[in-house]
Parts: C-alpha cells; sequence; structure tokens
C-alpha cells in the first residue's frame, strides 16, 4: 500500500513540473513573438478652453498605424463616467488610420477640469493616455 501511495504521488509531482515548463515556455514564447505594430495621434491632448456648464464637448483623435502588424485597440477606460467614446476601427492595419472620437458631458461640472481616456494596444507599451482639459462656468 506504502509503495502505491508513493507511486501515485511520484507520478502528480512530475506531472506538475512538466506542466510548469511548459507554462514558461508559452511565455517565452509570447515575449518573443511581440507586435510590430506602432501608434502615432494626431494629438494626444485637446484644451477646450472656457466652456459652459451643462454642455457636451467633443475631441477627435486621429490614430495611424505606422507599425508592420495590425494594430488592435483592445480596450479604452475613460477616467470618468461623463465621458463617452466612439472608435471607427478596433483593428488598423499598417499604414492605415482611425479616429477616436471622445464626447465629454460637464453636466455638474465646475472650475477646471482634467480626464484621462487611456487606450490599450498590442504595442510594445501597450498604455497611451489622451487628456482632455477646460474650464467650466
Amino acid at each position: 500500500m506504502k509503495f502505491l501511495v508513493l507511486v501515485v504521488a511520484t507520478f502528480f509531482l512530475f506531472s506538475c513540473v512538466q506542466n510548469s515548463q511548459k507554462s514558461e515556455a508559452d511565455t517565452i514564447q509570447n515575449i518573443n513573438t511581440q507586435s510590430n505594430a506602432e501608434i502615432q495621434f494626431d494629438k494626444e491632448k485637446v484644451d477646450f478652453g472656457i466652456i459652459p456648464q451643462d454642455t457636451l464637448v467633443t475631441a477627435l483623435y486621429q490614430i495611424k498605424n505606422i507599425g508592420s502588424d495590425t494594430l488592435k485597440i483592445t480596450d479604452i477606460q475613460p477616467d470618468c463616467s461623463c465621458t463617452s467614446f466612439y472608435v471607427s476601427k478596433f483593428k488598423i492595419a499598417p499604414n492605415d488610420t482611425a479616429s477616436v472620437k471622445l464626447n465629454i458631458n460637464t453636466f455638474h461640472k465646475h472650475g477646471n477640469i482634467e480626464q484621462y481616456t487611456v487606450l490599450v494596444t498590442n504595442t510594445k507599451k501597450k498604455f497611451y493616455s489622451l487628456k482632455n482639459t477646460a474650464i467650466v462656468n
């Protein structure tokens, strides 16, 4: 009986080691096959100046893929629920362009505002921040 328990325990131990080695190999392979997509913005900040309270303003950003692989926007994260977004394409071929439209509602806002929206991509940098500022009267 002790022999059987020892054999089963040894089997499980070796199977865990093999799975760990496979996982490390997969991670190394994923690191080595990073995308060659590169993102270029026409701007990374829009200043609306002085605007009235309770209005909707729109910032339009143009994105170009200057890399050799398809650029993928995997997530967009505005820092405020007052910001909605529209993306013309989530997959951008090399040398192609897309647009990101950010709609900011100034309802119940007052004074200086800074709003950030983060784009998550498959580029080497991964995260890009778009900034919108205004003075709300």
